[in-house]
């Protein structure tokens, strides 16, 4: 058993609201088990237990967030949505450790 960081980009910028980003969330959540499977140990989105919003957190790119996940997130716990500068400006990036 290993483990996998994996993100995934939204669309959602700083103005989102929780509401919006935990249905972002949700609709990430279901579709990774959808195409992975609800066994476990798939090292997606779908073994998060849940999502924490981190406005505070901001990173110049993906790569940025990924090298640092492990100072805010943790194997077996929720995903994080986290702030990651793209051409279009800031957007909710979802990231975590996620079993595999």
């Amino acid at each position: 058993m290993g483990s996998e960081v994996v993100g995934y980009s939204t669309e959602l910028g700083e103005e989102a609201t929780d509401k919006q980003l935990k249905d972002e969330y949700r609709k990430v959540y279901e579709q990774s088990a959808y195409e992975s499977g609800h066994g476990g140990y798939t090292g997606t989105i779908a073994e998060s237990s849940g999502c924490v919003i981190r406005r505070d957190l901001r990173f110049s790119d993906v790569d940025a967030a990924e090298c640092d996940v492990d100072s805010f997130a943790e194997k077996w716990g929720p995903a994080v949505a986290v702030l990651v500068k793209t051409e279009y400006g800031y957007r909710f990036y979802f990231v975590g450790v996620f079993s595999s």
